[in-house]
């Protein structure tokens, strides 16, 4: 957890995500998003990162605050990154027994590509523009 943590630091302050490719390590665009009700703590956090300005985003970590879930909390997240990166698709991969996680998925436009073998499924979202 204390290197997640000094990773997506890391992103906070660079705007780089490090990702692990081919033997080496490959400086990714980042972005940590949070959103909040008004100057309070983060209810919820999404890590989107992406190798360079034409590919499309991939949503690596989201969550909603444990008090938080269930209240469509998720949905409005979600939408609030697809909004903030508008006019680029966003792509995520989870297991298919997150239930929750997905139903936020679904609710925010994202549509489900396939499964593999593993059960994890591939999502997207199509690029928002200005609407």
């Amino acid at each position: 957890m204390d290197t997640l943590r000094r990773a997506l630091e890391f992103t906070v302050h660079h705007g780089l995500w490090l990702q692990l490719e081919e033997g080496h390590v490959a400086h990714w665009q980042g972005r940590l998003l949070a959103l909040r009700h008004g100057e309070g703590p983060p209810l919820g956090m999404v890590l989107a990162c992406r190798p360079d300005d034409e590919a499309a985003w991939q949503l690596r970590y989201f969550y909603i605050d444990q008090e938080w879930k269930g209240s469509g909390h998720g949905t409005r997240l979600l939408m609030a990154v697809r909004r903030s990166l508008s006019g680029v698709p966003l792509q995520t991969r989870l297991p298919l027994a997150c239930h929750s996680a997905i139903d936020s998925l679904e609710a925010a436009g994202f549509t489900r590509q396939y499964v593999d073998a593993f059960d994890v499924a591939s999502y997207e979202a199509p690029a928002m523009w200005d609407e």
